[in-house]
């Protein structure tokens, strides 16, 4: 800002004179007298009175506070749209977080609503397990029985084909040992042999000789 402290005494000075004054003002010109000039300064001079410059300089003065409560005023303003910004932040942040939650309690209704369903599919998937296991330790069970019933089945086709050989060398011995005139003892060997035969037919093992 301008300092117009001396401008404003020497006005105040001039305002205070109260008897007449007369200025006379020169111009002059390389060109010579010029009316047009001349009426110009002279009007000029005329408007510019100590009443006039002391006016002006109130309302320079008066311009400068309006500027400077002006000037407060906005760094006032500046200041709560900050303070906005940053409360619009927080308020954003508290709106996320309240949807968020909102959201779970939502969320923790609907299952709530549907907790018998839910327990019902999880109950009757706990019994299919249960079931599923009881099946397997069956199979399991099964497995085992079924081998132990192989091995004994091997066991009694083994027999069974060693109780039919040493029967068909009874047959022969017996054969040989009787009197051939003997029908009953001859019969009876020949019958043995056709029971061996039938014994390792039944076990797929054919007739032999």
């Amino acid at each position: 800002m301008s300092d117009y402290s001396e401008l404003e005494r020497l006005a105040e000075a001039a305002n205070a004179v109260t008897g007449d004054v007369s200025v006379d003002i020169a111009i002059s010109s390389e060109r010579g007298p010029d009316q047009a000039e001349i009426d110009a300064v002279t009007a000029f001079f005329g408007a510019t009175t100590p009443t006039t410059i002391l006016a002006l300089i109130a309302e320079n003065k008066r311009l400068n506070a309006d500027c400077s409560s002006m000037r407060g005023s906005l760094k006032a303003y500046a200041t709560s749209i900050k303070k906005l910004i940053k409360d619009g932040s927080r308020v954003a942040r508290e709106r996320d977080q309240l949807k968020a939650e909102l959201e779970k309690a939502q969320m923790i209704g609907r299952l709530a609503y549907n907790f018998d369903g839910y327990k019902a599919v999880l109950d009757e998937r706990d019994q299919l397990r249960a079931e599923v296991a009881g099946l397997r330790t069956g199979y399991e069970a099964y497995e085992r029985v079924n081998a132990e019933l192989k091995a004994e089945n091997d066991l009694l086709r083994k027999l069974t084909i060693d109780t039919g050989q040493e029967l068909r060398k009874a047959s022969s011995w017996i054969c040989r040992e009787v009197e051939a005139g003997t029908k009953s003892a001859t019969h009876w060997a020949v019958r043995l042999h056709e029971k061996a035969d039938q014994i390792d037919a039944a076990m797929g093992k054919g007739g032999r000789p």
